[in-house]
């Protein structure tokens, strides 16, 4: 299970994407490796809701979503979870690979071509960067 190493708690995810297939089967992926699911969302506001009620540690945004796609949600769910990686999980990765997104809160971009499993190493790469250091929550506690 993916804990936080300062709490022992699971970590949530939310998944925002408008096509229920996708989001059971990333939903049950992310399951599968430790992860609470904070919550499901079909469209952009409603992932910018979900994120205020749970406050999630990981993000995975669709780019094409109704009402308000992932790039216009990703500033307003990052004001509101600004530690969360943000991923923007598109079937067009490869256009916006030159785009620097990072200033909406996007962490990264991951295409829906590519391997689940490679979507979650990414995940805990970039939560792995987002957690304090041991020698930072060392001094904290001193």
């Amino acid at each position: 299970m993916l804990l936080d190493s300062e709490k022992r708690t699971p970590k949530t995810v939310l998944i925002a994407d408008d096509n229920p297939i996708i989001r059971q089967m990333l939903s049950d992926k992310f399951r599968l490796h430790g992860f609470l699911l904070c919550d499901e969302a079909e469209d952009g506001r409603q992932a910018i809701r979900v994120a205020q009620e749970c406050k999630p540690d990981l993000v995975v945004l669709d780019l094409s979503m109704p009402v308000m796609n992932g790039i216009e949600a990703a500033p307003a769910i990052h004001a509101i979870a600004p530690a969360a990686p943000i991923i923007l999980f598109t079937m067009f990765a490869d256009q916006l690979k030159g785009m620097d997104l990072s200033s909406s809160g996007i962490s990264a971009t991951f295409s829906k071509n590519d391997p689940l499993d490679s979507l979650l190493e990414k995940a805990q790469q970039l939560m792995a960067r987002s957690l304090p250091s041991a020698s930072q929550s060392a001094k904290g506690s001193a």
